[in-house]
């Protein structure tokens, strides 16, 4: 019941960036689990997208993908998040860069992550993990 009110509570561009958050959320869970990799993260070559950046929109999309995924039932792990939220600055015509990296838990063990930069704000945080990034697209 507490979601309910602070939704309530939202101006209706947050609420209209919560939506579009949570839609893209559940389309690019779904993508995930059908697409295979290339396809999901498309060609490295970079768009003729805007590099003024507006702080403002970044933050209230970093805010909206942060406040969908408290709302998604599904489990979104960090590529869901990534993929979703580049998929918002692309429709607004944001340049962004994503960004996948590796560290060893144990000797035998990997664990991947991956995250999303435009300009120097991290819209999905790279966290405070040691990864060694391998591939930036």
């Amino acid at each position: 019941m507490n979601y309910f009110f602070k939704y309530l509570k939202l101006k209706n561009p947050d609420r209209r960036l919560l939506h579009e958050a949570i839609v893209f959320l559940f389309y690019e869970k779904f993508r995930v689990h059908t697409l295979p990799f290339k396809k999901l993260v498309g060609s490295r070559e970079q768009d003729e997208y805007s590099d003024s950046l507006n702080d403002m929109v970044l933050r209230r999309i970093r805010l909206a993908i942060r406040r969908a995924n408290k709302l998604a039932w599904w489990s979104n792990v960090c590529l869901v998040k990534s993929l979703a939220a580049r998929r918002m600055l692309n429709r607004r015509r944001i340049s962004s860069s994503f960004h996948l990296g590796l560290r060893f838990e144990n000797k035998n063990k990997l664990a991947a992550h991956a995250w999303l930069i435009s300009g120097d704000m991290e819209i999905t945080p790279k966290g405070r993990e040691r990864l060694k990034e391998i591939i930036c697209f």
